[in-house]
């Protein structure tokens, strides 16, 4: 918004007509601490700078001005228009109201230094003056910022995470049941009717394949876009990592296994000799 502002206030549409205002006014200097002048004309000093604002984004060049700066500005992401912004049916760039939401929500999620001084810097900017300039924002960026599909992606990648961690441990029992049944290496695992904890820790991944892919929708549509894209992009190259480390655990465990089974088999037939 700060760039906003400054595109306007230093175009030349905007200083003339304020210079020209307050030329008319026999106190006014242009020293910048307002402080130093007689109420009267501190009032003035008001007045022309919302006539000077009002007259600037009412010229073409300005608001078009504007519009270029909110494009170099913001930071979008393929289909998103601004990452610290949720992926949804929120506006690309705050109203006041959401502006001053967001300060006040900042609450654990930032030092109480960095909290307070965002709700100072929130509370110096002019409300009317923030809903002018970006207003013509508004007025030209009128779709979502987003259209959810990150909420969806990091449910979808979540669940294949779960999933895939639950389809290893199960190839990883069936292998190991393969082995056992090998004659020469015998299961000392003792057999019993209880519930293994294995089998109980199964029963709880099949609850958190189900849970932790609608608490991701929760947090995701909760937070900007910028942690729904941090989502997607670690849970997928967790995916991608687990796979390619599984496959060289498997080549080396499957050459471990084959010379250990051509060893005993060696033994074995030294014994019957």
């Amino acid at each position: 918004y700060q760039d906003l502002e400054q595109t306007v206030i230093s175009n030349t549409v905007y200083t003339d007509y304020y210079n020209d205002k307050m030329a008319l006014v026999p106190e006014y200097d242009g020293r910048e601490d307002e402080s130093t002048y007689s109420e009267e004309t501190r009032n003035a000093i008001v007045v022309a700078k919302s006539e000077a604002l009002e007259n600037a984004l009412s010229n073409e060049g300005v608001k078009t001005n504007l519009m270029a700066k909110w494009d170099e500005v913001k930071d979008s992401w393929l289909w998103i228009s601004n990452i610290w912004v949720k992926d949804g049916s929120a506006n690309p760039l705050p109203t006041y109201e959401n502006l001053k939401k967001l300060a006040n929500d900042a609450s654990g999620m930032f030092s109480s230094n960095v909290k307070d001084e965002y709700v100072s810097t929130v509370a110096s900017i002019n409300e009317t003056e923030y809903n002018a300039i970006t207003g013509v924002v508004h007025s030209v960026q009128t779709r979502w910022n987003g259209y959810y599909i990150l909420a969806v992606l990091a449910a979808g990648v979540t669940f294949l995470s779960t999933y895939v961690a639950e389809l290893g441990n199960k190839l990883g029992k069936q292998k190991k049941e393969k082995v056992y049944k090998n004659r020469y290496i015998k299961s000392y695992e003792p057999e019993t009717t209880e519930q293994s904890p294995t089998a109980q820790a199964a029963g709880s991944m099949k609850i958190m394949k189900f849970v932790l892919p609608a608490l991701m929708v929760v947090f995701v549509l909760a937070s900007s876009s910028a942690f729904g894209i941090y989502v997607v992009t670690q849970s997928a190259i967790g995916i991608l990592l687990n796979y390619i480390i599984n496959l060289i655990v498997k080549k080396i465990t499957k050459r471990k296994e084959e010379e250990t089974i051509e060893y005993l088999a060696k033994v074995e037939l030294k014994k019957n000799k």
